[in-house]
């Protein structure tokens, strides 16, 4: 079997990473072959991105033929004005179209809400990332829709005695954020209770991808670490507590909660906002951020042994 993959960033975006890129080497493993096409670095110059867009047009009208399956991820151009002019040649291919979407990419841009609606229904099956977005697909007129979470294996086994030593009860409770510069914004409206938190002396913070909020920028027990894999994964095997922050908007609400699945993976407990899809992915576990004004607590206990 061959499968072309239309993804939305390279391996620097965590949705292509996890939804797309990490299954191609144990399906390489099983015969299937595989080719990815990248609609837009993830930081590109806006040329770089037209260039894309561009490229993009021309892929998708043109996969009968080169595969035997195409598989959508994300949104199939960008930005959506140019749908009308991919529309008409995506309907006409023969090849089965599976769209896989893990945000509702259709909420508050010009032209999504039509580019989404029309390949949902073009599409011979909707991979949606939660119960929330196979609702909206089944309600826009999906043929078939299919709910599959984003998984996570982590690319070094977590937790090996020779990668953490025994915690010491005197060492600090280490609380990690992983994000992006964009998303270090929900820290920032955090930041008295985060500062609340470096106040009990007892905890330590490290933000990896993005800077802490400025209150906290400077704090001997608060450091910055610029995003890799390999920053990720030792930032993650060292803490005790994870905080995934959402607003509360309806874009937000049908996002897939991908970060506390990939802490709860490495053993850290959660400190997540309080939403429908946090809710039904912890089940009890971790602890929920009320509102934005509530919830972290001011002082932290270290976790049971892992």
């Amino acid at each position: 079997m061959r499968v072309l993959w239309f993804t939305r960033y390279g391996p620097e975006g965590a949705s292509s990473r996890y939804r797309v890129l990490q299954l191609l080497g144990p399906l390489a493993r099983d015969g299937v072959e595989s080719e990815s096409s990248i609609l837009a670095t993830w930081r590109g110059a806006h040329h770089r991105q037209a260039i894309g867009a561009v490229r993009r047009r021309g892929e998708l009208g043109s996969i009968n033929g080169r595969c035997d399956v195409a598989v959508v991820q994300k949104e199939p151009i960008n930005p959506p004005r140019l749908w009308p002019f991919v529309a008409e040649r995506v309907r006409r291919a023969q090849t089965p179209l599976i769209w896989d979407i893990d945000d509702a990419v259709w909420i508050g841009r010009p032209g999504a809400e039509r580019m989404a609606t029309e390949m949902a229904r073009i599409a011979t099956t909707v991979v949606a990332g939660n119960e929330l977005l196979a609702d909206w697909a089944d309600a826009a007129g999906a043929r078939h829709v299919e709910v599959i979470p984003t998984c996570y294996s982590p690319q070094q086994p977590p937790h090996r005695d020779h990668d953490v030593a025994p915690s010491d009860p005197d060492d600090p409770v280490r609380i990690v954020w992983i994000g992006s510069p964009t998303t270090a914004e929900l820290l920032e409206q955090k930041s008295a209770l985060l500062e609340a938190l470096m106040a009990s002396g007892g905890t330590t913070l490290t933000t990896v991808g993005g800077p802490p909020p400025a209150a906290l920028r400077g704090h001997p027990r608060v450091r910055t670490v610029a995003w890799s894999p390999e920053a990720e994964h030792r930032e993650l095997i060292a803490a005790d507590y994870g905080i995934a922050l959402q607003p509360r908007t309806p874009y937000a609400d049908h996002k897939c909660g991908f970060k506390i699945i990939q802490y709860m993976a490495h053993g850290v407990v959660p400190i997540a906002s309080d939403n429908p899809v946090h809710r039904r992915i912890l089940g009890g576990l971790g602890a929920l951020i009320a509102d934005d004004s509530h919830g972290i607590p001011t002082t932290v206990s270290r976790p049971p042994t892992r």
